[in-house]
């Protein structure tokens, strides 16, 4: 979360300063860091070893279960929402408010610190009063709120905060869906689950990309 946090705030102040393209080269050299600390520095995961039948842990049977497959689809909304938002917030920035690369840290900063905040008492009341379904239902409100006011305003205070209902919104979701996959899973498909659910959720960051393109 505090690199996500800090990226949203390093990345647009390095855009403006040295270009977009300074991103990407910034991007391999952290990826080939992290190689490098993933096999030098990383221990080796314990082996667990599960007695199932081949049958019985096949790919297919994780979209059985119509708990799964409804978080499958909550996965491809909620990426889908954030590339949108993350298209379209810098435009508006830039082309309603006059704002360079270098100005939008104004926004980012106090929507990620607020959005942070809501992390912990929505994992709280998600997992330990078992009230997921009403976060879930706040962070969509929180959601819906933020595109009203960003898509609406004419004043640049309630497009911020707009921008921080969305990462209120996004981050209340965070942490609770890969927990609520795991749970739905049985014991050996919880891998497989979470993977099926990852890829449903960079297949919404595409979606969501080529809709906010096209609007």
């Amino acid at each position: 979360a505090m690199s996500f946090a800090a990226a949203m705030i390093i990345g647009p102040v390095m855009a403006g300063v040295f270009s977009v393209s300074s991103l990407f080269w910034l991007t391999a050299a952290l990826s080939l860091s992290a190689l490098v600390i993933l096999f030098t520095a990383v221990p080796e995961p314990p082996k667990i070893v599960h007695h199932y039948s081949e049958e019985e842990a096949k790919i297919k049977h994780v979209f059985k279960d119509k708990d799964l497959v409804r978080m499958y689809i909550t996965f491809l909304f909620h990426s889908g929402t954030m590339a949108i938002a993350f298209f379209i917030i810098p435009i508006v920035m830039k082309e309603k408010f006059d704002m360079t690369t270098m100005d939008y840290w104004k926004v980012y900063l106090p929507a990620v610190f607020f959005g942070i905040l809501a992390m912990a008492p929505a994992a709280i009341f998600g997992e330990k009063y078992s009230k997921g379904k009403e976060v879930f239902l706040a962070s969509i409100g929180f959601i819906v709120a933020s595109f009203l006011l960003m898509g609406f305003s004419n004043s640049f205070l309630w497009f911020a905060v707009g921008a921080t209902f969305f990462f209120i919104g996004f981050n209340m979701f965070e942490p609770l869906l890969q927990s609520f996959v795991a749970k739905f899973a049985k014991v050996h498909q919880k891998g497989a689950a979470l993977g099926v659910a990852n890829t449903f959720a960079y297949v919404g960051v595409f979606l969501g990309g080529a809709i906010g393109g096209w609007i």
